[in-house]
């Protein structure tokens, strides 16, 4: 390879039935030739498939893995992989080799910081940053009850049936209506959605599965039961189907669904799955601002929190003052933010702070009440129902608690998890009445109070885990049987950046030309 001047020529000499793997290199008696730009376009290409094969889990999970690498002299980070350890009391929290250490760093030089995070050293960030706002922008826009990627949830092979609450024994039993009869109780797994359906979800897919025209591996949700975190055996990632919606349900029900199904006979991935109510991860850093030493904001496109996927446009469920008092209150998502108070930067760049408040994750937006006497807050106006997202709709009415230009800010630990349409609800939990805003509000608190006490990378006393990414999360060793996170094998970081840099050369050519 060589470059020539400013217009940053390229030449590659290169055989065309290449498929991109640097380790598949020709004979030395192999025919060459000379390429021009497209076909080195192509062979680009090439590599990127091969990075994506490589490192597929990240894709098949949604690209929703944090960014690693960044540099340049001023804005951009060059480092290793990204490490955010749980805060630990004695030792004090340290985040080495760090992308957030390295801005940090930089903003204890310079005073201030406002900056785009680029991570163009980073294959990840380039082959995700075109997808990513794409894929959150079309997710939002589907029904809010729609299973997401790296969800855990509550699923059965096997269905028969509607969902009716039986009234003499409060429990959610499948009935028939035809036969005038109820069915055993599904045998309910609890697993992570690791693909979902090339064809749109509806309503009626809630109770049934309407007309498909793709086969149902097309069709439906993949999913993969959940195996222990923090075990080696993880044999039960291999135990997986695909299935339809109304095969599934959203894990916060659990303790209804589970009603009246004795503990002892609960598949064991269950169990796994309660463990992980209380871990938390970020995902698309974009935009960092601060001041020192007060205050450091990283913007970041999305999260998860405990089970849930939250994304900007999602509405969240906020959890009252006082446990014992009903939930009314809501959040249109507009910006998610990871901010750092009370710390400072060691000279190696790593991370040092005194208490757990040093670091948090805020969620912003315009909030909602269907409490007409809040004690608190002004009221500001009624809304009505068309003007709000669908998942809103038939909850009200609603009345807005700030002013148009005014937002609410939000601890993530004050979050219950996403509002689902009001339809869907009734459906799942067979009550067609029913279904206010506290559904599922019991058994998120008590599997989160399990989760901190089983999981144990949660250092006391602290509460919650924060993952590096959602597979280290889940603890994950596989996702649609490739190896994922610390169980798969360390990809050549030296071939890759030979690879982007040759993708560099020929963007700067375009750009010329």
């Amino acid at each position: 390879m060589s470059s020539k001047g400013a217009s940053h020529n390229v030449q590659l000499r290169i055989s065309r039935s290449s498929d991109g793997n640097s380790s598949h290199r020709p004979a030395p008696d192999s025919s060459y030739e000379k390429c021009n730009a497209a076909t080195v376009a192509t062979y680009c290409g090439q590599l990127v498939k091969a990075w994506m094969k490589e490192n597929g889990s990240r894709q098949r999970a949604g690209g929703l893995r944090e960014e690693d690498n960044e540099d340049n002299d001023t804005n951009e980070w060059s480092g290793g992989e990204s490490v955010l350890t749980n805060y630990d009391p004695v030792h004090r929290r340290k985040i080495n080799g760090d992308m957030y250490a390295h801005y940090l760093n930089k903003l204890s030089q310079v005073g201030t910081i406002d900056v785009q995070i680029s991570e163009k050293y980073s294959m990840d960030w380039r082959a995700e940053r075109s997808v990513l706002a794409r894929v959150l922008k079309a997710t939002v826009e589907q029904h809010a009850f729609i299973p997401r990627i790296g969800e855990l949830v509550l699923w059965s092979r096997k269905i028969e049936g509607l969902p009716r609450l039986e009234a003499r024994s409060n429990e959610i039993r499948m009935y028939d209506p035809k036969i005038h009869i109820y069915h055993d109780q599904p045998e309910w797994m609890a697993g992570v959605i690791t693909e979902v359906p090339e064809e749109s979800v509806k309503f009626a897919d809630l109770l049934g599965e309407s007309d498909k025209h793709l086969a149902i591996n097309k069709s439906g949700f993949r999913v993969e039961c959940f195996p222990k975190p923090g075990s080696g055996d993880k044999s039960l990632s291999k135990q997986y189907s695909y299935v339809p919606m109304h095969h599934i349900r959203p894990i916060i029900f659990w303790q209804d669904i589970l009603r009246g199904i004795s503990q002892a006979s609960w598949h064991p991935s269950i169990q796994h799955a309660l463990s992980a109510f209380s871990t938390l991860s970020v995902f698309g850093r974009h935009h960092i601002t601060g001041t020192w030493p007060k205050v450091c904001n990283v913007s970041v496109s999305g999260m998860f929190l405990g089970t849930d996927s939250l994304f900007l446009g999602d509405v969240v469920r906020i959890k009252p003052s006082v446990q014992t008092d009903p939930t009314t209150d809501v959040v249109l998502i507009t910006k998610i933010i990871v901010r750092f108070t009370d710390f400072r930067v060691d000279d190696d760049e790593t991370i040092q702070a005194d208490s757990p408040a040093a670091l948090n994750i805020f969620l912003l937006g315009q909030r909602y009440t269907v409490d007409p006497n809040q004690p608190v807050l002004t009221l500001h106006r009624k809304i009505d129902d068309t003007n709000l997202p669908k998942s809103m709709h038939g909850y009200g009415p609603w009345y807005a608690l700030n002013s148009a230009n005014r937002i609410t800010e939000i601890s993530y630990d004050r979050v219950i998890g996403r509002l689902y349409d009001r339809e869907a609800v009734q459906k799942w939990l067979g009550d067609p009445k029913g279904s206010g805003l506290d559904f599922g509000v019991l058994g998120l608190h008590d599997a989160r109070v399990y989760s901190a006490m089983e999981d144990r990378r949660i250092l006391s006393p602290n509460k919650w885990y924060w993952a590096n990414d959602r597979v280290d999360g889940l603890d994950l060793a596989t996702v649609t049987n490739i190896e994922v996170g610390k169980y798969a094998e360390k990809p050549d970081h030296e071939s890759w950046q030979k690879a982007l840099a040759i993708i560099d050369a020929m963007e700067s050519r375009r750009t010329v030309d």
